[in-house]
């Protein structure tokens, strides 16, 4: 049996959904396990007061399960590990909840921004359109009419594009901070010998 011949055997067998059930999905909501040793994997020990970070691989851990889950259930982090104090815990959702609503405020100034940009280029496509409707009537030499011809065209197609298409990626990307900005933390708490 060839190297294809399990590849395609293991794709046949894999079991996207059970998979889903099994690690990710319980009554419902969406679970995303974590173990950590201590706050300095979830808090950058890098951080000072008032001004705390997520530990970047923390966060990078988070993320990639959180595209497992299918959009819509309510999401979970349990985060497994020794036992944080009311105020660790409090300063933990503090944090999360601040990174994602500060990549939430970016998107939708980028969004807004993008707008901005399709509104001006839209703008800018009709006025090179009616100077080279002008020029084509005034007939006037070949080359200002080429160069508004490239002008409208070009205008017109990158104006399309930041109104009508690329707003629909940062619009999901958005719809996932808000999602993610909302997940509910609990925690389960386990003997220091028990963390590996």
């Amino acid at each position: 049996m060839g190297k294809s011949d399990l590849t395609r055997k293991k794709i046949k067998t894999f079991n996207y959904y059970k998979v889903l059930d099994d690690y990710y999905l319980e009554d419902g909501i969406g679970f995303i396990p974590v173990k950590v040793k201590s706050i300095d994997d979830i808090i950058s020990p890098y951080s000072t007061k008032n001004s705390e970070i997520l530990n970047y691989e923390f966060m990078r851990y988070i993320d990639i399960n959180a595209n497992f889950i299918p959009w819509g259930y309510p999401l979970t982090l349990e985060i497994h590990g020794p036992k944080f104090t009311d105020k660790e815990k409090r300063l933990i959702a503090k944090v999360l909840k601040n990174h994602y609503s500060l990549l939430l405020v970016n998107k939708k100034e980028e969004l807004k921004d993008l707008r901005k940009r399709g509104l001006y280029l839209i703008i800018m496509g009709v006025v090179s359109f009616i100077i080279y409707l002008l020029l084509m009537y005034f007939k006037v030499n070949f080359a200002p009419i080429e160069l508004m011809a490239f002008l409208f065209w070009l205008a017109l197609w990158e104006g399309f594009d930041a109104e009508v298409l690329s707003p629909d990626d940062i619009k999901d990307e958005i719809k996932d901070l808000e999602y993610l900005s909302n997940m509910n933390i609990i925690y389960e708490d386990e003997e220091s010998d028990d963390i590996i």
